[in-house]
């Protein structure tokens, strides 16, 4: 059964790439950035690759070292993070209030 995004809302398609699918493993990462991301919902790759720098940036605990590392890890899995199309607003983070 496919599961929404917590933090779109959208349904991933059945084109969505095997790894986009796989949940982060905590002893894979950092105590604090694994736990600030899992806190904010995040839990597979997918999750992740949909939020922006900016974004990621604004979850507390979270800052440019957390970010450095997010970055190298979805590197080393052949990810980046996608950027949202020009003129449409990131969606919240969960749990965040506008």
């Amino acid at each position: 059964m496919k599961t929404p995004c917590p933090l779109c809302g959208e349904y991933p398609s059945t084109s969505v790439n095997v790894l986009d699918q796989a949940e982060l493993v905590a002893s894979d990462w950092s105590h604090r950035t694994f736990y600030r991301l899992y806190a904010q919902g995040i839990r597979t790759w997918g999750q992740l690759r949909r939020c922006s720098a900016g974004r990621l940036l604004t979850i507390d605990g979270l800052g440019r070292k957390s970010l450095q590392e997010i970055k190298w890890m979805l590197e080393e899995k052949g990810l980046e993070l996608l950027v949202p199309e020009p003129g449409k607003p990131a969606p919240p983070l969960p749990g965040k209030q506008p």
